[in-house]
């Protein structure tokens, strides 16, 4: 019998095996891919805090653009700006905190036409179709 836990309904309520699941080892909880058999921390040692973490990984291979939405709402949560900073934020501090020859590699790539046009778009909404700059 497969316990609960290892199953999860789709919309039409079909039941399908987790890709992800959770095992204990040295008090601290631990992922594994039940496709690969990968084990991975997730350096915790509250059951609450991996099933959540379990829950989150599971679920961003079922609906991928769900948990796309669900990054930009929790770092807009974090930092309200971040839906309007652009790009050009953090390539002007990369540039900043760079000296001698390593700051003019990092203007002159700035400066490169499809850098700069880059650098106009929001840092949480930049897609692959940008890319076609």
């Amino acid at each position: 019998m497969v316990p609960e836990w290892f199953t999860i309904q789709d919309q039409k309520g079909i039941i399908m095996k987790q890709q992800f699941i959770l095992f204990r080892r040295g008090g601290v909880y631990y992922s594994e891919d039940a496709t690969t058999g990968k084990q991975i921390s997730l350096r915790t040692k509250d059951e609450a805090e991996a099933l959540t973490l379990l829950h989150a990984k599971n679920e961003s291979l079922r609906q991928p653009m769900l948990n796309l939405q669900m990054a930009r709402t929790y770092l807009a949560a974090s930092d309200p700006e971040v839906a309007k900073r652009a790009w050009q934020v953090p390539m002007d501090e990369m540039t900043r905190t760079k000296r001698g020859s390593t700051r003019v590699r990092y203007e002159r790539a700035m400066a490169d036409n499809v850098t700069s046009k880059t650098a106009i778009f929001p840092l949480a909404r930049i897609s692959p179709t940008h890319e076609k700059l």
